[in-house]
């Protein structure tokens, strides 16, 4: 095959253009949706491997909002992509002669347009792995639009490059948008998950709708399945019938995924973990001991399980007046005041306190 004399190769135009401070040559295509109905066959263009953006058949759920704007409008911004290239730098060709395109930006426009038989517009230029993830930097928006599973890959992605782990204090400095730790903490938590049990994050139809309680939930489940050594039922049961959400007796119907929220996640962790037998562990129960010093005040002692100097907490619920309140608020500070000195007497203060409010 002449590859040169193949229109699919043909760009729309050449130009240069400056792409995240990255200025050089770049070419526009637009692939037809019959070109995009053959990469189903004969891959040409793809998400690019330091591109954490995450695609599955339930992507339409999440992605609805951008779905009705390009049946309307078709595609207005064109996406980003690179050339992938041989170890000489040459250009990497299909069987159909088309380019090989990793998509650093735009992949969610690349579906859309793919489901909804629209045209597709990219600009690709010639970007190393350095280029690459600067441009990737850029142009997310991870505060609206990574979940926290493709945050997790963008870190590993950054990790990568570093070498080494970074910390979540580091992240916050490092990443061009604001996150707060507790979000690279389950961003964390879920990509190594997944990077060791991809099926059990693949039971999840919107992963986009992730968020920490369900990723704590799944943490625990897929931690008391490792210590029980139950992950290779855990996992065959995540593969199985239950979560293929195209049978009738799966665990979500299709009127749940046409109504999908982040409360359906529930019904998803409670299933592993009946089928696991996994138990939350039950809040301690507290022993409470309550006892009327007079008409006003009452004192509860209860258990202390939190670690702290005593085994004990003392709650004092008291219908005062104002001028009441103040003394009791006096009287606290004085108990609380670590600069007390071995004169002082809590005998006295406390039986001071007492004849103060009976009075």
């Amino acid at each position: 095959m002449n590859k040169k004399n193949n229109i699919a190769l043909a760009p729309k135009a050449t130009f240069h253009k400056e792409i995240a401070g990255i200025n050089q040559n770049v070419m526009l295509f637009e692939f037809s949706f019959d070109q995009l109905n053959t990469n189903i066959d004969n891959t040409f263009i793809e998400p690019d491997v330091l591109n954490p953006r995450r695609l599955n058949e339930f992507s339409s759920i999440s992605n609805i909002d951008l779905d009705n704007q390009i049946i309307r409008n078709g595609q207005i911004v064109e996406a980003i992509g690179r050339f992938i290239t041989d170890k000489e730098g040459n250009i990497v060709y299909n069987e159909n002669g088309f380019p090989i395109i990793g998509i650093l930006d735009g992949l969610l426009r690349f579906d859309s347009c793919t489901r909804n038989r629209k045209n597709y517009s990219i600009l690709v230029g010639y970007y190393d792995d350095n280029q690459a993830q600067e441009i990737i930097n850029t142009v997310i928006d991870s505060q609206t639009v990574l979940s926290n599973l493709e945050l997790g890959f963008h870190i590993s992605n950054l990790e990568q490059k570093h070498n080494r782990k970074l910390e979540n204090k580091e992240l916050i400095d490092i990443l061009p948008y604001k996150k707060s730790r507790q979000a690279i903490s389950s961003a964390k938590k879920i990509y190594s998950i997944y990077s060791k049990y991809p099926t059990v994050i693949n039971i999840f139809p919107v992963i986009s709708m992730v968020g920490k309680e369900t990723i704590n939930k799944l943490d625990k489940i897929v931690d008391f399945a490792e210590k029980s050594l139950e992950m290779d039922k855990l996992k065959g049961f995540a593969e199985s019938d239950a979560f293929n959400y195209k049978l009738e007796n799966a665990i979500l119907s299709a009127h749940d995924l046409i109504e999908f929220d982040a409360q359906k996640n529930k019904s998803l962790t409670t299933a592993l973990e009946e089928f696991i037998g996994y138990e939350n562990p039950k809040k301690k129960k507290t022993v409470t001991n309550k006892i009327m010093i007079n008409n006003h005040v009452t004192m509860a002692i209860e258990d202390n399980d939190k670690n702290k100097r005593s085994l004990k907490t003392t709650l004092f619920e008291a219908d005062l007046l104002d001028d009441e309140r103040v003394y009791v608020e006096r009287f606290i500070k004085v108990l609380t005041d670590k600069e007390n000195d071995d004169t002082f007497d809590l005998n006295n203060h406390c039986e001071s306190f007492f004849r103060r409010l009976e009075m």
